[in-house]
């Protein structure tokens, strides 16, 4: 039997498929895939939707079944984890060379050689937020959850070698924990109040991608697009990179939405540097920005932070 490597293919756990704000009776008197145009909102199911089998999402001939090796909350050396998982990584290694497992983590230790141990052997080290809150946007708490999944990102991107590809909301096992509004306002585009990566003067740095592909940890094969974005005008910019993901290379921000991100940049940056009393000319400071565009096409922030240097 041939082993899939299917890295954090255990999100599948979560019992979401995408949706769109389409009715039933829509639904059920046409295409029946139509529930299938917006992952950013993958929640409206029932049980006439069509079925996602192994193959479609698999998308690997031969492959008719997976099972799914997996296991969550590591945080630290992970030395437990290695202990529990080398007789059963052993095993897998005789049947095909390699361990095709994936560790759900909380606060692992980036640079501990434990970490270098798991991804040679064919682990992948996927996130599963800091603090384990059950579910996520418990209490109405959104600026909490929101550092719990990004501080997580963020750390396990600090693990040299790894790049995590999958999220597992916790007690998904045991409570119906994602939410519409965790994949539509916690996942998505990413702007910057000056140029960090191609060193221009005096433009934006946006960084856009389609869907619920994250721009700040992407897929493999996913190529964002680009645009730097004047930051007196508007409507003066230029794409670096148009998206791969975008049909027959369409531009994602349309020239009013960099309008209005140009404003809204702006503000965001000029705000931020009376709050630090940094002068309007000092180059050595930006600020972050989370976004996203709403199906009405209007810019929502969804958090800001000084960008480091």
């Amino acid at each position: 039997m041939k082993l899939f490597d299917v890295h954090a293919l255990f999100l599948i756990g979560i019992g979401c498929l995408a949706a769109t704000g389409i009715t039933r009776a829509e639904t059920s008197l046409g295409n029946r895939l139509a529930y299938l145009d917006e992952p950013n909102n993958p929640w409206q199911m029932e049980r006439g939707s069509a079925k996602l089998i192994t193959p479609q999402w698999i998308g690997e001939e031969g492959v008719e079944a997976v099972i799914v090796l997996a296991i969550d909350d590591m945080s630290g050396d992970g030395q437990h984890f290695r202990n529990y998982l080398t007789p059963i990584i052993n095993r897998l290694k005789e049947i095909d060379g390699r361990g095709p497992v994936s560790i759900t983590c909380n606060q692992p230790e980036p640079e501990h050689p434990n970490m270098q141990w798991f991804l040679q052997q064919g682990i992948s080290l996927e996130t599963h937020t800091l603090t384990h809150p059950c579910p996520l946007l418990q209490r109405h708490r959104f600026r909490r959850a929101s550092f719990d999944y990004h501080g997580c990102v963020d750390l396990l991107a600090q693990t040299p070698n790894n790049r995590s590809v999958g999220f597992r909301f916790g007690c998904m096992d045991g409570q119906n924990t994602p939410s519409p509004r965790a994949y539509a306002e916690i996942l998505n585009g990413v702007a910057v109040t000056t140029d960090p990566f191609y060193q221009t003067e005096g433009n934006f740095y946006l960084n856009t991608q389609i869907w619920e592909d994250l721009v700040t940890n992407p897929e493999g094969e996913s190529v964002p697009e680009e645009i730097l974005l004047d930051r007196l005008n508007g409507w003066d910019f230029t794409v670096v990179r148009p998206s791969n993901r975008a049909p027959d290379g369409q531009q994602i921000l349309t020239k009013p939405t960099l309008r209005d991100l140009q404003i809204v940049l702006s503000r965001i940056d000029a705000t931020f540097r009376a709050r630090y009393k940094v002068l309007p000319w000092t180059k050595s400071f930006a600020i972050e920005v989370e976004f996203k565009i709403t199906k009405e096409g209007a810019v929502s922030i969804k958090q800001a932070r000084p960008w480091v240097f």
